[in-house]
């Protein structure tokens, strides 16, 4: 028996970036921001933010399902994606916070 799963480790750390990517968002677009992502802006455009939590549910949910096939070194890709998707939306955040 492992002691850790790192997959699992590195599902979850996922769903975290995933929440933080779609609070962010949240904030970006009330403070006037706009959706860069194509289909997101579709669907937030369209059907509001609760069809970006249920597609990001599904997504997440079809990985999860997937998990045991995909390999540790693509999950750690797809959470580097991930980061670096967040750290720009905070970036962004700031500007617009701090007026630059």
């Amino acid at each position: 028996m492992k002691l850790f799963d790192w997959k699992l480790i590195g599902f979850g750390f996922l769903v975290g970036l995933n929440y933080l990517d779609y609070l962010t968002t949240l904030i970006i677009l009330d403070l006037g921001g706009v959706e860069s992502n194509p289909i997101m802006d579709y669907l937030i455009v369209h059907y509001g933010m609760i069809s970006v939590l249920l597609f990001k549910g599904i997504v997440l949910g079809a990985f999860l399902l997937l998990l045991k096939h995909i390999s540790l070194r693509i999950i750690i890709m797809v959470n580097i994606i991930y980061l670096s998707v967040v750290t720009g939306n905070v970036l962004f955040l700031l500007s617009i916070l701090l007026g630059k």
